[in-house]
């Protein structure tokens, strides 16, 4: 399981946002708040949605949309949005070499 500090450092949002989002329940996570002073880590697939999830804000959603959207896109990468196709390249998303070992 990656370290969220070590996930974040790939994003373009901060800690705090994206710490926020979880907060706020944008994301699914299993472990909410692991309490002050403790360090959270996250699953794989928790990581892969903040990943995508971060994009999407940093291409023009909403935090709470752009969450909505990282569930729809994340077995696929595809979501119909009433006329609009939202294609997302996955592969972009994997994680880095240091994560992964």
């Amino acid at each position: 399981m990656p370290a969220f500090y070590d996930v974040v450092d790939t994003l373009h949002a901060t800690y705090r946002q994206a710490d926020h989002w979880i907060h706020r329940g944008y994301l699914p996570v299993r472990q909410a708040s692991p309490g002050s002073g403790n360090h959270r880590s996250i699953t794989d697939r928790e990581a892969k949605l903040l990943r995508l999830m971060d994009q999407l804000v940093h291409i023009g959603f909403a935090p709470a949309r752009a969450g909505e959207l990282a569930l729809v896109l994340e077995d696929d990468g595809h979501a119909a949005l009433g006329p609009i196709t939202l294609d997302i390249d996955l592969a972009v998303l994997a994680p880095a070499p240091e994560e992964a070992a």
